[in-house]
Order: C-alpha cells, then sequence, then structure tokens
C-alpha cells in the first residue's frame, strides 16, 4: 500500500506523446530531466502528495539481447561460458523474485 508522500514510477514508451496527453488535460506542472545515463523522465506531485515519475528509458545498444558475455564464478578454470546478455537478465530477474519472496515472507511473518 502506498502513502500519501510515496513516489511511484513508471515506464514509457513514447515520452513525448504522454507528455502531450499530459498537457492536453490541462496538467502544468511537469518536470522534465533526462539523467546522465540517457533515460527522460517526467516528474509530477499530485495534491496528495505523491510524487509520479514516467521513465523512458534510453535506446538500447543494437542486438543488445543477442550479445554475449563471458560469465565466470572465482575458482573456476577454463576461460567461463558464453551468456547472452538477454540470459543473463533473465537469470537475475529470477534471482531477484526469489528474493523480494523472502522478504515478503519475513515482512509478513513480522506483521510489517
Amino acid at each position: 500500500m502506498y502513502k500519501p508522500g510515496a513516489t511511484l514510477d513508471f515506464a514509457q514508451e513514447n515520452l513525448d506523446a504522454h507528455l502531450a496527453t499530459l498537457t492536453a488535460r490541462g496538467l502544468t506542472a511537469i518536470q522534465q530531466e533526462q539523467t546522465d545515463e540517457g533515460d527522460r523522465k517526467l516528474t509530477i506531485k499530485d495534491p496528495n502528495n505523491y510524487t509520479i515519475i514516467f521513465v523512458q528509458q534510453r535506446s538500447p545498444v543494437p542486438d543488445h539481447w543477442d550479445r554475449y558475455v563471458l560469465l565466470k564464478f572465482a575458482g573456476e578454470e577454463g576461460e567461463g561460458d558464453k551468456v547472452t546478455v538477454g540470459a543473463l537478465l533473465d537469470g537475475l530477474n529470477w534471482h531477484l523474485a526469489e528474493h523480494c519472496a523472502e522478504i515478503q515472507e519475513i515482512r509478513r511473518v513480522h506483521n510489517r
């Protein structure tokens, strides 16, 4: 449950179109920003003190999903394994989900 004062982040594929929609609906207090990484953001404060951020991530490197990295753990023999960036991100996503489930269970047990 989000409480007033919380920040809500939303990904957008076309930030310019979303900005046009927001301004067409009468919103004028929209802060625009470009991060050092190249992502673009629109930030809005709503009347209930929520901060709403719409983010359009920078364009990825062409064919980024099919490029590979060498994955080698400390103490392992050999050159390592070729793993595509897509497969690596999928693995990280599953790993993150496992930790989220653990955290949710800990919070449930401690009534938080």
